[in-house]
C-alpha cells in the first residue's frame, strides 16, 4: 500500500524520491495513507500524519515507509522527529536513504526514542530500489539518470525507409510512454528526429497535461534553426525550457530562443560531445533524461554505452529488414561476451504490444559528471 502510494508522486517530486506512508494503530488497523506530491511540499509521514483524526490512535501503532525518514532539516523539518514523538510502537521502512546526510541517521533517531525499526521483505526490494532508482543514482553517482526509449516493430525497425511510423505500436503502449516521459525531469533529442515527426514531446495523460517538459536538442550544423520557430515544441512550451547544442558556427541562428539556451558544443567526438551534454543537464539540476530519437541516435547511444535503462516497445509488426531504420544498426560482436545484456528485465503486455523495461547494469561513464 505504501509503494502504490509513493508512485502517485512519479513526476512530481524530482529531483526528490517518491515516497509513501501508511500509519496503522496497535491492532494493525488501518488509519491514513500519504505520499509526498510535490518537490517542496510536506514528505509521506506528514501528509499521512495530517490526515489521522485521532491521534492517539497511533500510540503503540506502526508507520510503514518505502523510504528511510529523513532527518535532517531540508525545505521541511525531519521526518523521523515527527515519527518519535507520536509513540509508536515500530517503524518500517523500505530503503536506507542514499543521502549522506540521512542514511542511517533517521534509523538511529527512531531506535534512540524507544521505536523499533524494521526493513522491509526482501520480495519487495526489487519495487521498491525501481520506485527511487533515479534518486538513487543522483545521490551516489553524482549525476543525471538516463533512459533510453524506443519503439520498434518485431524485425527492430524504427520506421519505413520513407520515415513513416505511424503507428508501430497502439494506443495503450503510446499512453505508456507518455506517462514515462512526465516520470523523467527532460527530454533529449535530435534535430532530425524533430524536423521528421515535428512533436511536442509533452505528456497528453493526466495528470499531466500540464506538466512543461523541457527538452534539449541536439543540432550541431544549424538545421532546425527557422523550422524550431513555428515547430509544436513551442506551441506547447516557453522558449526557456528549450535548449539547443550546437556548433560555434550556428550559435546566433536561433532568434526564437533565448541566447542563454544555446549551447556551444565543444567537444569533436560523438562521446565527449555526449558526455558534456550530460553534464550541462545536470549541472542545470535536472536529475533524470529521457532520450527519444531515431534509430541512428538510439544506436550510439548503445554503442557508447551511456545510458542507464532502457524501454522498448514491440508492436506486432515486420517492416523488413533496412539497416537504416533498425534501433541496433552499427552494433557488431563477434562473440557473446560482448553482446548487451539487461537486469530486471520484466516483458509487459499493453494491447497487442509489449512493453519491456531493462535495466543496464554496465553503463559507462568515466567519471563522475
Amino acid at each position: 500500500m505504501a509503494i502504490s502510494e509513493a508512485k502517485k508522486g512519479l513526476g512530481f517530486v524530482s529531483p526528490n524520491p517518491a515516497v509513501g506512508c501508511v500509519f496503522l494503530d496497535k491492532d494493525n488497523h488501518l488509519r491514513s495513507v500519504g505520499y509526498h506530491r510535490s518537490y517542496g511540499g510536506p514528505h509521506a509521514e506528514v501528509e499521512a500524519h495530517g490526515k489521522v483524526q485521532n491521534l492517539e490512535s497511533l500510540v503503540g501503532g506502526k508507520a510503514i515507509v518505502t523510504l528511510e525518514p529523513c532527518s535532517h532539516f531540508g525545505k521541511t523539518p525531519p521526518c523521523a522527529d515527527l515519527l518519535s514523538r507520536l509513540s509508536l510502537s515500530e517503524v518500517h521502512y523500505g530503503l536506507r536513504d542514499p543521502n549522506p546526510l540521512v542514511s542511517g541517521r533517521g534509523l538511529r533517531k527512531l531506535e534512540e526514542s524507544g521505536v523499533k525499526v524494521f526493513s522491509a521483505p526482501k520480495d519487495l526490494e526489487s519495487s521498491l530500489k525501481e520506485l527511487v532508482e533515479i534518486f538513487y543514482l543522483n545521490q551516489t553517482e553524482k549525476r543525471c539518470f538516463v533512459g533510453l526509449k524506443v519503439a520498434s516493430s518485431l524485425d527492430g525497425q524504427m520506421s519505413l525507409p520513407s520515415g513513416d511510423s505511424q503507428w508501430i505500436t497502439g494506443p495503450l503502449a503510446r499512453e505508456k510512454s507518455h506517462f514515462l516521459r512526465a516520470y523523467f525531469g527532460a527530454v533529449l533529442t535530435t534535430a532530425s528526429s524533430v524536423m521528421r515527426d515535428n512533436s511536442s514531446l509533452n505528456s497528453r495523460v493526466e495528470p499531466f497535461h500540464d506538466k512543461e517538459i523541457p527538452v534539449f536538442l541536439i543540432d550541431r550544423k544549424g538545421r532546425s534553426a527557422d523550422f524550431l520557430q513555428d515547430s509544436k515544441l513551442l506551441e506547447v512550451r516557453d522558449a526557456k525550457s528549450l535548449y539547443v547544442f550546437t556548433s560555434q558556427d550556428h550559435l546566433k541562428s536561433y532568434t526564437c530562443l533565448p541566447t542563454s539556451q544555446v549551447i556551444d558544443l565543444k567537444s569533436d567526438s560523438d562521446r565527449d560531445q555526449l558526455r558534456e551534454i550530460f553534464k550541462f543537464v545536470t549541472h542545470l539540476g535536472f536529475s533524470s533524461l529521457m532520450i527519444e530519437a531515431g534509430p541512428q541516435f538510439t544506436s550510439l547511444i548503445l554503442r557508447e554505452n551511456l545510458y542507464d535503462r532502457l524501454d522498448l516497445f514491440v508492436g506486432p509488426k515486420v517492416l523488413g529488414a533496412h539497416l537504416k531504420t533498425s534501433w541496433t544498426k552499427g552494433l557488431e560482436f563477434s562473440n557473446m561476451d560482448q553482446v548487451l545484456s539487461f537486469e530486471s528485465a520484466e516483458p509487459k503486455t499493453l494491447g497487442g504490444d509489449i512493453w519491456i523495461s531493462a535495466r543496464n547494469p554496465s553503463a559507462f561513464f568515466d567519471s563522475k559528471l
